[in-house]
């Protein structure tokens, strides 16, 4: 079963077919998707019909565990991004997230991404997050910076799309007590 996490300000309640409705209008944005190799969502039902898939937790092969979340400011109970977590085999996690672009900012999303990772890593799920980051993406590079990932590799033409290519960083943050400590006493800035 999947978990619902909350932070200071935020509540993070598991992705499920339903969250298209309101998350469609803020995904065509396409200031979301300078950096990513992807676009805007083609229609409602598409989005739905993705997040049915993703709330299955689990790849079609089973060789993935997939966990998603809703990130809803507290108060207003607004939706403000998404948090994705794809976990391997060998307990390796990759972490990608978006942070509507009215929000950015506002640390909703170091505050999503470090609970999600403390949680997981407190609960034995993961021994490393591995996020994968376009050069050009100072905003997600500072972001994994301040989670206290470090950066391991750089994949040149990793990707090419939207008419260039792009490099990646590959960030990795590693289970060990002192690190993930540290993120849990400071949750968000």
């Amino acid at each position: 079963m999947m978990h619902s996490y909350e932070t200071t300000r935020l509540n993070l309640e598991p992705l499920v077919e339903a969250h298209a409705t309101e998350l469609f209008e803020p995904l065509c944005d396409p200031k979301l998707y300078e950096f990513i190799p992807t676009n805007p969502p083609e229609s409602m039902s598409w989005l739905a019909d993705r997040y049915e898939r993703l709330s299955l937790r689990t790849s079609p092969d089973g060789n993935e565990q997939w966990l998603n979340w809703v990130i809803r400011v507290k108060d207003s109970r607004v939706p403000v991004g998404t948090v994705e977590v794809t976990i391997r085999q060998d307990e390796t996690a990759l972490l990608a997230y978006t942070v509507f672009a009215s929000e950015w900012g506002m640390g909703y999303a170091r505050e999503a991404c470090g609970c999600v990772v403390r949680e997981l890593f407190q609960n034995g799920h993961v021994k490393e997050f591995i996020a994968h980051v376009d050069t050009r993406n100072v905003r997600s590079i500072r972001l994994l910076e301040s989670l206290k990932f470090s950066l391991v590799d750089t994949i040149v033409g990793a990707d090419k799309f939207k008419g260039s290519v792009s490099d990646e960083f590959v960030f990795s943050f590693r289970n060990t007590k002192a690190e993930v400590q540290e993120v849990i006493l400071s949750p968000h800035q």
